[in-house]
């Protein structure tokens, strides 16, 4: 396992600019996903680690090793790719030795390397079968199994959890997870959905337009989002953000008026002016008899542990917040939310979040 450093990176295509001045450290042993939207760069950053892509300009180290220079096969990663790109007329086995054999790597070594990958992954029943006779969670499987036997300094993840079924996907980011674990190897996986990247990074890298937006451990990312676009991006349902027409600092925290209503939150006032918008979460806009926002049920969705209620305020502003497991609001019910003013944000102008002293 070894550190990634990416120093100053940029890539153009052309006149566009997919990827502006951008550097990262990603830590020996650390499991690191890029998250963002379609079209943001993360898939080229992880195709330029790899060599499939060329760097126009910058660095790119691999543990003690400058790398960007060199093809692919002499840089130490392995990629799993979205598309298992298995070889349909050869056996398990064969698809996971073919990289091996092809760099003259001894019999012996194969099969244990093999027997190994197929340990780890729960693939031993499975070697003699055929790509066509797996499902697609077996063929991802063994698409990682190849890249196990080749023993990287780095693993890279493209999407692969894309074409799976909803609970295929959720089973397969557990054995990512524990694969990581097993190995203690150096991961970084690219995709689109926060809520692998929630449930698998040590460290998540959201990335907006070719640029980090935020470097953070999951949890400092959802409680303490950079950017409204990180708060957006992250979190499901999405944060609700209000538009503030005055403020006033109450004992040195920031309340704002939304509509009608007067919000406490728990962010320090000072040196924030101009035009904000409030940010709360669903989880922090609850469903209470005396709270101090009135609104409209538009649309309730019941999901067993807790219902989200869709609401729309007299002003015409919409918000999501939450109500218990046995809630009975329906559309046209008048309801009231109470908010947690220790887990509130604020957005200035520039989209700068400004959080509660205090996490929650």
């Amino acid at each position: 396992m070894s550190r990634i450093d990416l120093v100053n990176i940029n890539k153009k295509f052309g006149s566009y600019e997919a990827i502006a001045d951008l550097s990262l450290a990603i830590d020996s042993g650390e499991f690191v996903v890029f998250l963002g939207p379609s079209g943001c760069g993360k898939t080229t950053l992880l195709r330029m680690i790899a060599g499939l892509e060329a760097v126009t300009a910058g660095e790119i180290h691999i543990g003690d090793r400058r790398v960007e220079h060199l093809p692919p096969g002499q840089r130490g990663v392995a990629m799993v790719f979205q598309s298992y790109a298995l070889y349909p007329h050869m056996t398990v086995a064969q698809n996971m030795a073919f990289g091996l054999r092809n760099i003259g790597t001894e019999k012996s070594v194969i099969e244990a390397k093999i027997a190994e990958a197929a340990r780890i992954l729960q693939l031993e029943t499975l070697l003699d079968r055929k790509p066509g006779q797996l499902s697609g969670g077996q063929r991802q499987r063994v698409a990682i199994g190849r890249a196990i036997v080749k023993s990287p300094e780095v693993f890279l993840f493209d999407e692969p959890l894309s074409n799976l079924d909803a609970m295929l996907r959720a089973r397969t980011r557990v054995e990512i997870a524990r694969l990581h674990q097993t190995l203690g190897a150096t991961m970084v996986f690219v995709t689109h959905d926060q809520i692998e990247a929630m449930t698998m990074a040590q460290k998540i890298v959201v990335m907006s337009n070719g640029k980090i937006e935020q470097v953070g451990a999951p949890l400092d990312i959802y409680r303490r989002p950079a950017t409204r676009f990180v708060a957006s991006f992250v979190g499901v349902p999405a944060m609700n953000f209000l538009d503030v027409s005055n403020t006033e600092a109450v004992r040195g925290k920031l309340h704002v008026r939304v509509g009608e209503t007067m919000i406490p939150t728990g962010v320090p006032a000072a040196g924030l002016s101009g035009p904000l918008t409030l940010g709360i979460r669903p989880e922090a806009l609850r469903v209470d008899a005396n709270g101090t926002i009135a609104a409209k049920v538009d649309v309730v969705e019941r999901l067993g542990d807790k219902t989200i209620i869709h609401a729309m305020l007299p002003g015409g502003q919409a918000v999501v917040g939450e109500d218990g497991d046995t809630s009975a609001l329906t559309f046209g019910d008048q309801v009231r939310f109470s908010v947690d003013s220790a887990r509130t944000h604020v957005f200035d102008a520039a989209g700068r979040g400004h959080h509660a002293e205090v996490a929650p």
